[in-house]
């Protein structure tokens, strides 16, 4: 999820990934051939609702191809309509031990009223640790932002930590910080992000997570819950 809603609200083989609801990514591709789908619904008190679905599918070993968009409305109208939409592509770059490095490139665009603004640029290095039953997971980029009277150079980092407790059941803290795009935020937007994951079959997996937004002027929480299919 990196559309201008994300960074308003906080500014994915054999390998586990990184299971939704966290936010941050794991260094990890799915391999040729693999597809996978996020399918998601979030509610964000006093400002809306979404239902983010985001896909990747792997052309190469070591190379992803990912789609994004997301359907939204705000808390004073009952209409759902498409607001963003990404395109990304990642690239696993190297493993030492149990430290994993990829990066990630994505142009990412809001729809206002039928129209398309001018897409926003973003790269971003990802790494991953596996320590016995945990997964550290760290992200850190930046993002070219071309909206008119908002900031132009917008950065992000994150830290996300998972624990597998069982074969099913996975457990997953997320916390992060951004550049806020509005030009009314001068101090940076954060989050912290609790969630746990449920593997129903080998392929699929249920989950759910509250997150917890704080920057000078706002602190909200938003639930989310949703499912993810690797074929």
């Amino acid at each position: 999820m990196k559309c201008k809603i994300l960074f308003l609200i906080v500014l994915y083989s054999s390998i586990a990934f990184a299971s939704r609801p966290l936010k941050s990514d794991d260094a990890f591709t799915l391999g040729r051939n693999l597809f996978q789908l996020e399918l998601a619904y979030e509610i964000a008190p006093g400002i809306g609702t979404s239902l983010p679905v985001s896909s990747a599918y792997g052309i190469w070993d070591n190379t992803d191809i990912l789609l994004n968009v997301s359907l939204n409305n705000s808390s004073n109208s009952s209409l759902m309509a498409f607001e963003c939409i990404d395109i990304e592509a990642k690239q696993y770059l190297t493993s030492v031990l149990d430290f994993s490095i990829s990066t990630k490139f994505g142009l990412s665009s809001v729809i206002e009223k039928s129209s398309i603004t001018s897409p926003m640029l973003s790269i971003m290095l990802i790494s991953s640790l596996n320590i016995n039953s945990f997964n550290v997971h760290f992200n850190c980029g930046y993002a070219s932002n071309k909206n008119e009277d908002e900031f132009s150079d917008l950065w992000f980092g994150s830290v996300a930590c998972e624990y597998f407790l069982n074969d099913q059941i996975t457990i997953g803290t997320d916390f992060g910080i951004s550049r806020n795009p509005s030009l009314y935020f001068s101090s940076p937007t954060g989050y912290a992000l609790l969630g746990v994951s449920y593997k129903i079959f080998d392929s699929v997996s249920l989950d759910t997570g509250l997150n917890i937004t704080f920057n000078e002027k706002s602190k909200f929480d938003m639930f989310t819950t949703g499912l993810t299919i690797i074929l």
